[in-house]
């Protein structure tokens, strides 16, 4: 789009006069106008040039500038034609500084993609890359992006040490509740010279904050002497239950690898139908040419389209046969990699077969694992042909496709948010009664946790109080239904399902950042910190704890916390008009040239995020372009791709032509953001996905 208010600081010419048909504006520019000369030099920094990235954007090439620049001053005033049509001549030289531009984004892209394993990533054999996968369905393509400082929270940083490893005073101590000894590191001259005046009645608001200061420190040096002694006990001392327990298991997995389930030839052949009706419909979304919200999706009869004319038939079929898959499993499965790891879809299916699209869909002949943590139904418009999917792959692939189980598997949760009346609705009373029942057999008997290449734990909702073991769960007693659930002795399986961590960076929690804390959900949780994850991880030898469990308003669908210990990842995307993004997790094997160093005795595992852009933001993007334009005839044309406009907005337009497609292209800046953020900082609010 030509925008009239652009200066000339921020162009640049090639020295090519502005050839308009006929028809255009006069007067025309002379031979004798100055002119800017002198090429392109480059951007010297992103931040600056960004906004004028996004106002440029669509100056493609001359052809489309001349097209475009026509069509707009065909509405302009005779009084501004001078200055438009001066202000046009300089644009010319704008397609090689838009190239410039792009060439210095990719670059940048390019540097994070290729950032190296540090010590401490390299020790704990896990990397967490800082690029994702972006895919656009209008644009029909997967791009590089970077994170940012709004995916990775990070907590702010104590005062520099100085070395001289001298204690706190006493005052110091009693006010920091916790005994500080002389041989901490997180003294340094700053924090003594102000703790004198906690003692001052005259500074009360320094006190407050250097007392948090204090606390801070001293949750580092506890979070420390945790994660040392967890470390200590898990090498060096020997628990004969634990082992005990550990050879038990071992032997029952290698029962089950040795007798593979058997399952009728009749039932997997009813399965293989779904899937493939199912990669059929794939193909048709991608084949559309506009994209929509899951609730405003259509493909008419999709229970028949993927279960024949007897759905409920095929739907009990199916959840018997998983129910026996699931019971013979353990209820701490492992998968390895390469793996994808999704989170809630909550009967998205239509979100679920675009991520397959733009990511890889499940083979039968491959080595891809998939795990699907949690949240299966509930709220969605399509929660019953998403199971009968998902129980199709397990069938299909029961030992690449883990179903975890989240607290929306659950009779409750079903009454209460809209499976129950789903089943109902679509195929009757009694059908619908009795598949219902074989689906919430098929819940108590799913597994409660998956470990990933025996080093990255997925759980639905995270660690609660992080009391318990690995092996507790592996002894977890099924079926396990709500009424078990809900016992005093599973509380800590609650946990696990319900739990929140608490952001580092979280401006709500000035100095309870750390430790376990109550959970706004209720009883059924808890809020963990920063601390509870480090000492689990290194009291069980883990490297990454993925949970799902919470969207974000207008997030990419994942963040990263805890010091890239732990990632929240969320694949159902504008759930709930949240206008969030979805987003699964690409675990595979680093390669030598990702870390600094030598390669660790076993390996490295890289976690990339992979990201399906929300339709919502997609629109909001179009709207926005839309109000900038000044001419009627430019915004009645929109990509047949990015046909897309907000809940409630002005009738959708369409154009034909590809490279007017740029128009909408999405941008990584600050109109994705706008409007979808709340509290200070721009920071997106968090909101609990029940």
């Amino acid at each position: 789009t030509v925008s009239s208010d652009l200066h000339g600081d921020h162009t640049c010419g090639s020295g090519v006069d502005v050839a308009f048909p006929e028809g255009g504006f006069a007067p025309q520019i002379s031979e004798d106008r100055p002119r800017l000369q002198g090429k392109y030099a480059g951007p010297k920094s992103w931040r600056t040039l960004k906004p004028l990235a996004c106002e440029l954007e669509d100056v493609a090439s001359p052809t489309d500038f001349d097209r475009q620049s026509s069509i707009f001053v065909s509405k302009v005033s005779d009084e501004g034609r001078e200055n438009i049509a001066r202000a046009l001549h300089r644009l010319q030289g704008l397609p090689k500084a838009m190239a410039a531009l792009r060439r210095f984004q990719r670059s940048m892209v390019e540097k994070a993609r290729r950032r190296r394993a540090d010590a401490v990533e390299v020790q704990r054999g896990v990397l967490v890359e800082r690029v994702f996968d972006f895919y656009d369905p209008a644009m029909g393509r997967v791009r590089l992006r970077k994170m940012n400082s709004k995916n990775i929270h990070e907590r702010a940083k104590l005062p520099k040490p100085d070395g001289t490893w001298q204690p706190l005073s006493e005052d110091s101590q009693s006010d920091a509740g916790v005994e500080l000894r002389p041989r901490t590191s997180f003294s340094s001259a700053r924090v003594l010279d102000s703790l004198a005046a906690i003692s001052d009645k005259r500074s009360n608001k320094l006190s407050s904050r250097f007392k948090s200061q204090v606390t801070r420190a001293s949750a580092e040096i506890i979070s420390m002497w945790g994660v040392l002694v967890a470390t200590y006990l898990r090498t060096r001392v020997v628990c004969i239950g634990s082992l005990s327990g550990k050879a038990v298991h071992s032997i029952r997995d290698q029962r089950s690898l040795c007798k593979p389930l058997r399952v009728m030839q009749s039932v997997q052949n009813r399965a293989m139908q779904i899937f493939q009706k199912a990669k059929k419909l794939i193909k048709e979304i991608a084949e559309e040419t506009e994209d929509v919200l899951d609730t405003e999706w259509k493909p008419g009869d999709l229970l028949k389209k993927l279960f024949t004319s007897e759905p409920s038939d095929a739907l009990a079929i199916l959840g018997t046969a998983a129910c026996k898959i699931v019971a013979a499993q353990s209820t701490l499965v492992k998968a390895s990699e390469p793996c994808r790891i999704f989170g809630d879809t909550h009967g998205q299916l239509r979100d679920v077969l675009m991520l397959f699209h733009a990511f890889g869909t499940p083979q039968m002949d491959g080595n891809m694992h998939y795990v699907f943590n949690g949240d299966f139904v509930d709220r969605g418009k399509h929660q019953l042909a998403l199971i009968g999917v998902l129980l199709a792959l397990k069938v299909l692939m029961p030992d690449r496709v883990w179903l975890i189980r989240g607290n929306h598997e659950d009779r409750m949760m079903n009454a209460r948010y809209g499976f129950n009346d789903e089943c109902t609705k679509l195929l009757g009373q009694e059908a619908g009664s009795m598949v219902l029942t074989t689906i919430h057999k098929v819940f108590d008997h799913l597994p409660l946790a998956c470990v990933v290449a025996g080093r990255i734990l997925c759980v639905h909702g995270g660690l609660g109080d992080a009391t318990w073991r690995l092996e507790d769960l592996e002894n977890v007693r099924r079926p396990l239904t709500t009424e078990a659930l809900f016992q005093p002795d599973n509380k800590w399986l609650l946990g696990i399902m319900w739990s929140d961590p608490i952001e580092d960076d979280d401006e709500n929690q000035t100095t309870a950042v750390f430790g376990v804390h109550k959970s706004p959900r209720g009883d059924v949780g808890t809020r963990f910190g920063w601390d509870v994850t480090k000492i689990f991880c290194a009291r069980h030898g883990l490297s990454l704890v993925v949970r799902s469990h919470q969207s974000k308003q207008g997030s990419p669908g994942f963040d990263v916390m805890h010091e890239n210990l732990l990632i929240r990842v969320f694949s159902a995307r504008d759930y709930e008009g949240h206008g969030n993004d979805g987003a699964i997790l690409f675990v595979r094997k680093a390669n030598e040239d990702e870390i600094e160093g030598e390669m660790p005795p076993g390996g490295m595992l890289s976690v990339r995020p992979q990201v399906l852009r929300s339709a919502t933001k997609a629109r909001a993007e179009v709207d926005r372009q839309m109000g900038s334009n000044t001419s009627s005839s430019v915004s009645s044309r929109v990509s047949p791709r990015s046909n897309l406009t907000s809940p409630g907005a002005s009738p959708r337009g369409t154009v034909a032509s590809p490279r007017e497609r740029r128009m909408v292209s999405p941008r990584s800046g600050r109109g994705e953001r706008r409007g979808s953020t709340g509290g200070a900082g721009g920071r997106p609010r968090s909101r609990n996905s029940v």
